[in-house]
């Protein structure tokens, strides 16, 4: 009976052999089991297992990362652009500002020049309005300031033009001062620009407007171009009846080398009520 239940539960096929896995008589193993020597890879092997591949990764992760800011770029500049032309007048004045405060701190966007076009185009338009009814609105106001603001960090086109014709003509004080400044911050940053007769009288108009703010700007910006008749002008403002003017105006001759103002520039420093700023106080909250 044993003998018939092992017969049944004994797998048929290939037995097993006693003697398989076993070491040999003394203690090593079998000859069939002894592996090749191998040999340690070499360096160059190892280069192209890992290193290899490696940089072809990273390459190809440079060049995504690069088409993808290219893309966000050229949609961002779009957004912008869209913005501007919103029929919604708030929308367009906050980004303006928002464009005024980016500009300055990214060069790539403050030279696209399809941006740069529609800026000074922008500004243009909105200049033809100023003084009428629509064009006295706060919104269409903040959105003056902060297009003359944005125009001047503009790296690539001719602002000069458009932000002379604001200095001089347009109603509302801020656009005057901050155009005046950035007339100014133009010619300190962008050296191929030079001051032509239009600049000059329209800073030589800032210099004589009835508003001491926009007089301030104006004795920066004249000591920014240093023309023989911004000097001129800038010698005249020493008599100048608001004291931040006169100021302004001897601290812009003695940066030309002209010490005609040395007097006023002693009561500067003397002076414990000197608010040292270019601007009125109503032009504050448009600074970015």
């Amino acid at each position: 009976m044993a003998n018939e239940l092992d017969q049944q539960h004994t797998p048929t096929g290939e037995q097993p052999r006693s003697d398989q896995g076993a070491d040999t008589a003394d203690g090593s193993p079998p000859s069939g089991d002894v592996p090749e020597h191998i040999e340690p890879p070499s360096a160059g092997f190892i280069v192209q297992l890992f290193l290899l591949p490696a940089l072809i990764v990273g390459v190809i992760v440079l060049v995504w990362v690069g088409f993808g800011k290219i893309a966000s770029n050229a949609r961002k500049v779009e957004d912008y652009i869209q913005g501007l032309r919103s029929h919604n007048p708030k929308l367009r004045w906050t980004t303006a500002h928002e464009l005024a405060i980016r500009l300055r701190n990214d060069r790539q966007l403050a030279s696209d020049p399809l941006l740069a076009q529609q800026l000074i185009r922008l500004l243009e338009e909105s200049l033809r309005k100023a003084g009428t009814a629509e064009g006295n609105e706060d919104d269409e106001v903040k959105l003056r300031v902060y297009l003359v603001r944005a125009v001047g960090a503009l790296r690539v086109g001719d602002p000069r033009s458009v932000l002379a014709e604001a200095a001089r003509s347009d109603p509302v004080t801020q656009v005057r001062s901050f155009a005046l400044w950035e007339l100014a911050e133009l010619f300190h940053e962008r050296s191929e620009f030079a001051a032509d007769q239009q600049i000059e009288e329209a800073l030589i108009a800032g210099a004589s407007d009835n508003d001491p703010g926009v007089r301030r700007y104006a004795a920066y910006a004249l000591g920014v171009v240093g023309t023989p008749r911004a000097m001129e002008t800038l010698r005249t403002l020493l008599r100048d009846a608001d004291r931040e003017t006169r100021y302004n105006a001897a601290a812009a001759l003695a940066r030309n080398g002209d010490f005609s103002g040395s007097e006023i520039l002693l009561e500067m420093l003397t002076d414990p009520v000197s608010s040292g700023q270019f601007a009125g106080e109503a032009g504050k909250q448009y600074i970015t």
